[in-house]
């Protein structure tokens, strides 16, 4: 959510990278182009599947806005030069949690993603990540390979370059800005 990774988009764009953020409904404060919002509700089921949906959702979108075309619901006009901005060819992506999982579905079945990055996710999914062939890293606080057998199962399963940083004393909040 961009609320909680506004350090790591800030220091992307600083670097000239476009950074697209996503608010899941119903797990994030949302707002709709009607103006309708929509609150996180405690206790619904929201999975990394969920997320996953909505993501391939917006690189769809982000596909329209670099072919020039706007999928605004208002249809106004797009700043200049934003669809020549966008490199469909470098796309990236990282997901904190269950976000951190959710980005590594998209990638089991999007090629569009070229690389991920998991802040301390889980990586638990039936069916599970397999023979992702694209790099990915790992940066662990409580869900290190020794302590969730889901990750250990998902490193074992990574084909491309593949890195783990473990962040020591770190805490699951760590890689976001609640710390």
């Amino acid at each position: 959510m961009p609320w909680e990774n506004t350090i790591t988009g800030t220091e992307l764009a600083s670097h000239g990278y476009v950074v697209v953020t996503v608010d899941h409904t119903y797990d994030a404060f949302s707002e709709f182009p009607d103006g309708r919002l929509t609150v996180p509700v405690d206790g619904m089921s929201f999975t990394p599947w969920d997320s996953s949906d909505d993501m391939r959702f917006v690189l769809d979108r982000v596909e329209e806005l670099a072919a020039g075309r706007n999928p605004d619901a208002q249809r106004r006009p797009l700043p200049a030069g934003l669809g020549a901005a966008l490199d469909l060819r470098r796309i990236g992506m990282f997901g904190w949690s269950k976000g951190a999982t959710a980005t590594a579905l998209v990638m089991n079945t999007d090629r569009r993603v070229r690389c991920g990055l998991s802040f301390d996710g889980p990586m638990e999914s039936a069916p599970p990540v397999t023979d992702l062939d694209r790099p990915f890293m790992l940066m662990t606080a409580d869900f290190t390979r020794t302590a969730e057998p889901s990750v250990a199962q998902f490193w074992s399963s990574l084909r491309g370059w593949r890195l783990n940083v473990h962040a020591e004393g770190a805490a699951h909040g760590a890689y976001c800005d609640r710390q």
